[in-house]
């Protein structure tokens, strides 16, 4: 390999941290009977999952996520799965065991509340910083965020339920018991053209131009699914000039719902969630 190519390899692996740095895996622990992920046909489960990202608001601090995934739920609920250290590396669903998944993150901060957003499928809940562990960096999204241009590419880092590892499994009667755990994954996608009417009345019923935009979900073509990274953060660099590593990434909105058998995801535009997020907590200062 030469030398351009390993400061290649460790510009993208610095890039990719970052953006890990950021994300936070999030777990509705109140638990629901039915069928297992596993295939299972009684089993005892979080209610849902997704993916949120770490922010900052003047002084609050809180995680992102899609208000879905918070159905039914308290902060007391709440899992948090956070980056650990060591790098990020591409694995396979065969390839993710205990040794390298993320542990789940207890809430226990007190003063915790949830934000449901009334108008999109956006919520925070707020908490201390020193909650989810020192390598979670909240990101400024008061003063560092763009809506992306139509066919520019936007980068991704969020915890899919295809990337889930067993980690314990207990039975009650009839009914199991799962503890899981789970490794993120990344991926990038140019943001696709406003879909066609034929598109909008019968495959992207639920998009609006105004507040989103659509791009590609590059693993679906390894098998993979995009179930749980709603309200994975997606980030731009405007200043990209072909170089693979670069400082400048800022907060381009979040994934919330996806398409075409998981193979096209829906982005909440990040002035939308800019505006949500000035409704809880203010006017930015």
């Amino acid at each position: 390999m030469s030398h351009h190519s390993d400061l290649e390899a460790a510009a993208g692996q610095a890039a990719i941290l970052k953006l890990w740095s950021h994300a936070v895996g999030v777990v509705n622990n109140v638990l629901v009977s039915g069928p297992s992920l596993e295939g299972d046909q009684y089993a005892e489960a979080p209610k849902d999952m997704g993916t949120g990202v770490a922010g900052v608001w003047g002084q609050h601090h809180f995680m992102l996520t899609a208000s879905h995934v918070l159905e039914g739920a308290e902060p007391g609920d709440l899992l948090a799965f956070c980056r650990p250290s060591g790098d990020l590396v591409y694995r396979t669903t065969s390839q993710v065991t205990i040794e390298n998944s993320v542990p789940p993150v207890k809430c226990t901060d007190q003063d915790s509340k949830i934000h449901q957003c009334p108008w999109e499928d956006l919520a925070v809940v707020t908490t201390k910083a020193s909650i989810l562990g020192p390598d979670i960096e909240f990101v400024n999204i008061a003063n560092s965020w763009i809506d992306p241009p139509e066919g520019e590419t936007v980068h991704c880092v969020g915890y899919p339920t295809d990337n889930r590892v067993l980690v314990d499994s207990q039975r009650v009667g009839l009914v199991t018991h799962r503890s899981l755990a789970f490794y993120a994954d990344v991926f990038s996608g140019d943001v696709l053209p406003c879909p066609s009417d034929d598109e909008l009345r019968f495959r992207i019923t639920a998009y609006d131009h105004s507040k989103h935009y659509i791009i590609p979900f590059e693993p679906a073509n390894r098998g993979k699914h995009p179930r749980g990274i709603s309200c994975a953060a997606t980030w731009y660099d405007p200043e990209y000039s072909g170089a693979v590593w670069s400082p400048h990434f800022k907060f381009a909105g979040t994934c919330t719902s996806c398409y075409k058998s998981g193979t096209v995801e829906q982005v909440v535009r990040a002035s939308v969630v800019h505006k949500f997020l000035e409704e809880v907590f203010g006017t930015p200062t």
